[in-house]
């Protein structure tokens, strides 16, 4: 019902855009209409079996970077930060990431870069058996030898940028990133009590123009909740 009702205003802003613009200005309506759009997305990826999900969330994503590219930004350059999963151009388990939808889009005008880290902290939700442990900060110890971490951190640089783009197709390394190999990836959710839910397999190179490492990682200051 929701969903519906969005659709209902998304058409109403479009029926009235003359009149809307008179009364306001075309930057406002625009804004006004993008803002009712993501409601309507938001609204849409919560109906069961509706064809949503997580490839739904970030095929709008994609819409909506690719909006403020051509509506609100033409012709300027764009950072946009997100989770290593949403800007990857690789796709997995058959989902078509943020990143691939915006790689079809721009193709060599995008270039994708990727975080990996050995160890530190964390700012996240717990998640145990199942079950969310609220959000704090937790503490990521080394990740194991033989991971893609640990062998990033066996350069012995704390911090380093590798841009993959520029490495000879026949060199060791370059050979290395197109192979899968352990890191950790994290978002929102940390994994307590289940180290291994914390990693996930991952060719770099296939995923990624470039690469940031960072040995020690430090957990995202929260900012002050109201009324309290």
């Amino acid at each position: 019902a929701a969903a519906e009702q969005a659709e209902k205003v998304v058409a109403l802003f479009d029926a009235r855009r003359e009149a809307l613009v008179k009364a306001s200005s075309p930057e406002a309506w625009r804004n006004a209409r993008q803002a009712a759009e993501i409601v309507r997305q938001a609204a849409a990826m919560r109906i069961p079996g509706g064809g949503s999900g997580s490839g739904y969330r970030d095929e709008m994503m994609a819409r909506n970077v690719q909006w403020l590219a051509g509506e609100v930004h033409p012709k300027e350059k764009i950072v946009l930060w997100a989770h290593n999963g949403h800007v990857r151009r690789a796709e997995e388990y058959g989902v078509k990431w943020m990143g691939n939808w915006l790689a079809e889009r721009y193709g060599k005008q995008m270039y994708v870069l990727g975080f990996a880290f050995r160890r530190g902290e964390v700012r996240a939700v717990g998640m145990e058996k199942g079950r969310g442990a609220g959000l704090r900060n937790h503490v990521v110890p080394p990740s194991p030898e033989g991971t893609g971490d640990a062998v990033f951190s066996a350069a012995g640089m704390p911090i380093f940028f590798l841009d993959m783009k520029s490495l000879p197709a026949e060199s060791g390394l370059a050979r290395w990133l197109l192979q899968p190999h352990r890191f950790r990836s994290l978002g929102a959710i940390w994994m307590i009590g289940d180290p291994e839910a914390n990693f996930s397999l991952e060719a770099m190179a296939k995923g990624y123009d470039g690469l940031i490492f960072i040995e020690e990682g430090h957990a995202a200051a929260g900012l002050p909740m109201a009324g309290r």
